[in-house]
C-alpha cells in the first residue's frame, strides 16, 4: 500500500457503552492494512519487559511499536477519550 502503512480506515467501527458504572469504548477493524503492523511485529527486536528478571510487572517480552502507528492510533484516540472521558 502506497503512502501510511497504519493509516485509519474510515470510518473505523466504534462502539461506546456502559458496564456497570464504566463506560467501555470498543474500537474494531480500524486499520485500513492491518498486515503492516503484524509486519512490524515479526521484524521487531523483541527483549525481556523492564523487571521481568524480577519477577515485577509484565512477565513477557515486549517490543516498541512503530512510531506512525502510534501517531495514526493517538489520532484516533485523542477525540474518543475526550468525549467518552
Amino acid at each position: 500500500m502506497a503512502g501510511d502503512p497504519f493509516a485509519i480506515r474510515m470510518p473505523p467501527d466504534i462502539r461506546s457503552v456502559r458496564v456497570g458504572e464504566h463506560q467501555v469504548v470498543f474500537i474494531d477493524d480500524f486499520l485500513d492494512d492491518p498486515q503492516a503492523l503484524v509486519d512490524a511485529a515479526c521484524q521487531a527486536a523483541f527483549q525481556p519487559c523492564p523487571g521481568a528478571d524480577e519477577r515485577r510487572g509484565y512477565p513477557g517480552v515486549c517490543a516498541p511499536a512503530p512510531r506512525a502507528y502510534t501517531e495514526s492510533l493517538t489520532a484516533l484516540m485523542d477525540p474518543l477519550i475526550r468525549v467518552n472521558f
